[in-house]
């Protein structure tokens, strides 16, 4: 677990400012700055406050070579769009496809607003800002697109990009409306990712990524730690499912080399009706006592459900321009320590002219991840006190590829003209994107891709979308379907 501690180590103080995380194309360019030009930041934990970043860019040399100076250009405008108010139109067929880093999880159209930065932005003890969002119904395994047990409903308003943060002594304090990527995959995060509606939650996170002053945690490097508590936005498709439970989430990624991140993640569910709860409950849950019980007697006391693990990126460095990763995540736990893990594999390279990136990734959601643990069915994402398992508005929260599933990914994202190619190879052992107890959804040998193109007229940013996505088994049910393509446009208007 993050000690409390270690996150507030002491570091200078600063104001407090906006969570930010990156476009696709500005998370490329950071990466080739950390990898090339020795930014001191963590690539594998997003969103992080946006003062941070700007304090770790301020520090880079002046004389960058030109393409590392555009490169540094490119995430300054991309910092700035996430400050300013923002209006975003998606039209998209009803249809489900991966989900990776920057994609939007919604199988359908949405629009959103934002404020962008609110208040003093000379001097401010606070920062705030609004958002929100209409949206189809995310679960596309629901009949009749039914949100709420028994009661059809086919929009959904949420907040999003919200949120409320104060700063003191180098923590950031914040109520928000927001998804996390932790990890350091392009497409699939096993522990939390894009897949699933923004988490309502109250937590604290670093406010800067220098290393620490304190001479007990230099060697740590750039660093990164938060700690959160939020409320699932689950809508009920299991009868016996808990409703208002707590989901945690807490986080350490640490630099001690500037080619080497390392991180350590765990989140739980805890709580609801019907189940333990209150602090106690809380607490046993976050030390992971009682959990894994045997029996019913001992089933009824477990405190819920937990994942935990790491991940790992090690660059390159003079030898090519590449980076090679991986993440393991156990979903369950022996002696106090990780167990039955899910895993993924990654390698990635980029052009010298920092124009192209490429990527390869295998991820593995079968509790058998890793070669040496033998195979454990009905195991990943799911518990047995928490039917609807490890989701939020019945989206799977970690990768959109779901339980049970092994698939690879090969990734090529042309950079200055805005355009990413995936395509999916594998198996999907229980559903793609959403899930619902007791149901045959699609599943089974997996063959799909992705296109996306971006361009600009005038303020006003297009992304043109198509996602052909073809599973062999299972049933059509709702808008999820064995054979389907999603074709969508997003537009993003932002002012000056």
């Amino acid at each position: 677990m993050l000690s409390l501690g270690m996150v507030m180590s002491k570091v200078a103080t600063a104001d407090p400012t906006l969570p930010y995380t990156p476009s696709w194309v500005a998370r490329h360019q950071l990466a080739r700055l950390a990898d090339e030009a020795g930014l001191r930041i963590t690539l594998t934990q997003w969103p992080v406050p946006s003062a941070a970043l700007r304090e770790a860019l301020q520090a880079l040399p002046s004389d960058l070579p030109e393409s590392l100076a555009q490169a540094r250009d490119d995430v300054l405008f991309d910092m700035r769009r996430a400050d300013r108010p923002a209006i975003t139109l998606r039209a998209r067929s009803r249809a489900e496809a991966l989900v990776g880093f920057d994609d939007d999880y919604v199988p359908g159209s949405a629009v959103a607003l934002r404020s962008g930065a609110l208040g003093n932005a000379d001097a401010r003890h606070i920062a705030f800002s609004l958002g929100g969002r209409l949206e189809q119904q995310a679960g596309s395994l629901l009949i009749g697109s039914a949100t709420t047990f028994g009661t059809p409903r086919a929009v959904s308003a949420r907040l999003d990009d919200s949120v409320i943060a104060v700063e003191w002594s180098g923590v950031q304090l914040q109520a928000f409306a927001h998804r996390d990527w932790w990890g350091p995959s392009w497409q699939n995060s096993l522990i939390l990712g894009n897949n699933a509606p923004p988490w309502l939650g109250v937590g604290l996170q670093r406010a800067q990524m220098v290393p620490s002053e304190s001479h007990w945690l230099a060697w740590l490097g750039a660093w990164n730690g938060e700690f959160f508590v939020a409320k699932a936005q689950d809508p009920q498709v299991a009868l016996d499912q808990p409703q208002g439970y707590l989901f945690a989430g807490t986080r350490l990624t640490l630099k001690p080399h500037p080619q080497i991140e390392l991180g350590i993640t765990r989140t739980w569910q805890t709580g609801g009706r019907g189940r333990p709860d209150g602090p106690r409950a809380f607490l046993r849950a976050m030390l992971g006592r009682g959990t894994n019980a045997p029996g019913e007697a001992e089933q009824a006391s477990d405190p819920g459900n937990q994942m935990a693990g790491f991940d790992l990126r090690i660059g390159c460095g003079r030898i090519a321009r590449c980076a090679l990763y991986t993440q393991a995540i156990g979903e369950d736990s022996a002696d106090g320590v990780p167990t039955k893990y899910l895993a993924l594999f990654g390698a990635e390279a980029w052009s010298a002219d920092g124009r192209h990136r490429w990527f390869a990734e295998y991820a593995n959601t079968s509790c058998r991840g890793l070669p040496w643990e033998q195979e454990q069915p009905v195991c990943a994402y799911r518990n047995y006190a928490y039917p609807q398992g490890y989701t939020n508005a019945s989206r799977w929260a970690g990768a959109s590829i779901g339980p049970d599933s092994r698939v690879v990914t090969l990734g090529w994202y042309a950079v200055a003209d805005e355009r990413r190619v995936r395509m999916h190879v594998g198996r999907v052992g229980v559903s793609l994107g959403a899930f619902a107890p007791g149901v045959d959804a699609p599943r089974g040998l997996l063959r799909a891709i992705s296109i996306e193109q971006g361009w600009h007229v005038g303020r006003v940013a297009l992304a043109g979308r198509f996602d052909w996505t073809h599973l062999r088994d299972g049933a059509d049910i709702g808008a999820n379907r064995r054979t389907d393509v999603q074709l969508g446009i997003t537009a993003t208007w932002a002012p000056d």
